[in-house]
C-alpha cells in the first residue's frame, strides 16, 4: 500500500512548492541468520528491531521537520535551475517505482564471523544493473566539527548548488543494505539518485550475482580517511 501526502513548502516565505511525498505501508518480512543461528528465516520489522537493536526504514527519515523542508526546497530549486547531474535524473525515473514502492531485491543478512560481524548475501540471483534496494536511514546536518561520522553515514547526494551540508546516517536505522560490506572487487555499486522530488543513494549490481554470493561494494577514498 502506498499513501500520498501533498503540501505546500515555502508558503510563509511567498513560495509555493507543491510537494507529493509518498508513504510505504506493506508488510516486508527481514531475511536474517543472526549469529549463531545456522539458517536463514524472516523477521518483521518488530522482530527485527528487537534482535538487532535497529529501527527498520523502509525509506528515509528527516531528523527534523526543519531539515526536510530545507531539503526539498534546495530540491526544487536545483531541478528549476537543472543543476542535477542528468545520470542522476536518468537513473531516477529507471527505478522510480522501485525506489516509491520500497523494493528490496531478494537477499538476506547473514553473520559472517567477529571481525566483519554481518553482511549481505542474495538469497536468488540478482541480474547486472537491477536494482538492490535503498540506502535508507536518518537524513541529518553535516557538522564537521562538531560530530563524529560513525561508519553508517552516507554523504547526502545533492547538487553542486547544495552538496556536503547533510548525511543519511544508517547507525541506528536502516533496511537490508546498510550490511552490505566493502571490497576492492565489488558486484554492486552505491549511487545518488533524483527521483520523486528527492535526491536516494541506491545499490545496484553491476554484474550477475548468484544466489548465496555476499553482495559487496567499494566504499571509496572518503571511507578510509
Amino acid at each position: 500500500i502506498i499513501a500520498e501526502l501533498q503540501f505546500n513548502c515555502g508558503a510563509d516565505r511567498g513560495l509555493t512548492f507543491p510537494y507529493r511525498l509518498r508513504f510505504y505501508f506493506g508488510m516486508h518480512l527481514i531475511k536474517l541468520a543472526p549469529k549463531g543461528a545456522g539458517a536463514v528465516k524472516e523477521y518483521s520489522a518488530d522482530e527485527f528491531n528487537r534482535l538487532t537493536g535497529i529501527e527498520y526504514l523502509h525509506h528515509l527519515k528527516f531528523q527534523n521537520d526543519k531539515i526536510f523542508q530545507r531539503i526539498i526546497k534546495h530540491c526544487m530549486r536545483a531541478s528549476a535551475k537543472d543543476y542535477i547531474h542528468s545520470k542522476r535524473k536518468w537513473l531516477g525515473a529507471l527505478y522510480a517505482d522501485q525506489i516509491k514502492s520500497a523494493y528490496m531485491a531478494d537477499v538476506s543478512i547473514r553473520w559472517i564471523d567477529d571481525t566483519l560481524e554481518y553482511g549481505l548475501f542474495a538469497e536468488s540471483q540478482i541480474n547486472a544493473w537491477e536494482l538492490i534496494g535503498e540506502y535508507t536511514g536518518v537524513v541529518r546536518r553535516h557538522f564537521p566539527l562538531f560530530h563524529k561520522i560513525n561508519d553508517y553515514c552516507f554523504l547526502y547526494p545533492s547538487s553542486r548548488y547544495f552538496s556536503g551540508k547533510y548525511f543519511i546516517d544508517g547507525e541506528k536505522c536502516g533496511n537490508e543494505i546498510r550490511y552490505a560490506n566493502h571490497s576492492d572487487r565489488p558486484n554492486s555499486e552505491s549511487h545518488g539518485i533524483f527521483c520523486d522530488g528527492l535526491f536516494h543513494m541506491i545499490l545496484r549490481a553491476i554484474k550477475d550475482i548468484p544466489a548465496g554470493a555476499q553482495i559487496t561494494y567499494d566504499y571509496g577514498n572518503r571511507y578510509w580517511k
